[in-house]
């Protein structure tokens, strides 16, 4: 297969936030957040049609897509040959200089593009657009689920000034900060969870019912972030510094005793 990629200069941060595909139906759907911007790019197969080498690339990058790696290319590869043609308009976004709360990530500012291909060129259109700004979080759950717990606004939660420090770059936030400065874990839900998410209360649930000592390093939960609306976005726990570590991690020799306890 040719060389897919040349070289670029650096982009603008950006982390894919929502990715969906069908071989069969050879589409695809890319949701990128950008300086809490949100991009919602959609491809297909017919939008290739005046470019048979394009065509065929995007197909490949399809196959990829359902394999998770194939001839050494990746999902991240795929993202970054489709965002390509955006990157002009990533670039021009303005800086962040106020304060974010969850609201900005859950309903930002939203636009809509197709890629399609001309000759050897990929070319971002913008496609009109309707008033609604849906978010791509949140469930709705009969009330008397959610009424045991303490509920927040996603107004009132606060964003770290700097997004996850460890991993891949990422505009999901995990750390947040509630009213009086107190940091928790946000699990954001999405639609279709409703299931795994009453699972997870009743755990909580259990484990708050248990009155376990508060030494025991295991996450709780600290309420819900649900709006005025009544749709529930997802869950806020006690936040736990392990630096992203994992158990599997925590019994390694080379870790220190401090990182083991966490």
């Amino acid at each position: 297969m040719d060389e897919l990629f040349d070289d670029l200069p650096p982009s603008p941060p950006w982390s894919v936030i929502e990715f969906s595909f069908s071989c069969e139906g050879t589409d695809a759907e890319i949701v990128v957040m950008c300086n809490y911007r949100r991009f919602i790019i959609s491809a297909h197969k017919d939008n290739f049609s005046q470019s048979p080498a394009l065509k065929s690339k995007y197909l490949f990058f399809l196959e990829v897509a359902e394999n998770y790696e194939l001839d050494g290319y990746t999902l991240e590869d795929f993202y970054n040959w489709i965002i390509e043609p955006l990157l002009p308009k990533l670039e021009e976004l303005p800086e962040i200089t106020t304060s974010l709360t969850l609201q900005h990530f859950l309903f930002p500012k939203t636009e809509k593009y197709v890629i399609r291909g001309y000759g050897e060129e990929l070319a971002a259109e913008r496609c009109n657009e309707s008033e609604d700004n849906v978010p791509i979080f949140g469930i709705q759950l009969p009330e008397e689920v959610c009424v045991p717990w303490p509920q927040y606004n996603p107004k009132d939660i606060q964003l770290p000034e700097k997004r996850n420090i460890y991993g891949p770059p990422s505009y999901i936030p995990s750390k947040v900060h509630l009213k009086g400065g107190r940091a928790a874990f946000f699990k954001p839900m999405r639609p279709g969870d409703d299931k795994r998410f009453i699972h997870e209360l009743n755990t909580y649930q259990s484990i708050h019912e248990a009155h376990l000592d508060e030494s025991l390093r295991i996450s709780r939960l600290l309420g819900l972030v649900r709006n005025e609306t009544g749709q529930v976005f997802g869950l806020l726990l006690t936040y736990i510094d392990c630096g992203h570590g994992t158990l599997l991690c925590a019994v390694k020799p080379d870790i220190t005793s401090n990182l083991r306890q966490k």
